[in-house]
């Protein structure tokens, strides 16, 4: 398990402001991804943890690159994916994406 302390200044740094009980959030893992959604690696706190929240993430990048394409929309910068007991907050960066998963125990999830 990470800290309250280190996910706290991971949440910040991506960006996302969660509600939680116990003001409580736990990173289970941070991926990064190319420009193109491929992941290119991966941080787990919890070795037992499934990555099929990395294919999540490259829908979610897949999807925003076809929008951009097929509408001329612009502007993704940051997403969060509400999953079954988790969560994944997307941040775009400069060489391509941060996705960081979190243990979901939020009661409200707020923009980001």
């Amino acid at each position: 398990m990470t800290s309250t302390v280190t996910s706290n200044k991971l949440r910040q740094k991506a960006g996302a402001y969660y509600t939680h009980r116990n003001d409580r959030q736990d990173v289970l893992a941070v991926a990064t991804f190319d420009s193109h959604g491929i992941p290119t690696e991966y941080n787990l706190v919890e070795e037992s943890i499934n990555l099929s929240w990395a294919q999540t993430v490259f829908q979610s990048i897949s999807l925003q690159m076809l929008l951009q394409i097929s509408f001329g929309l612009q502007g993704f910068s940051r997403a969060v994916v509400q999953g079954n007991g988790n969560c994944v907050a997307i941040v775009k960066h400069e060489c391509g994406y941060k996705a960081m998963l979190f243990r979901s125990e939020a009661e409200e999830i707020g923009t980001i």
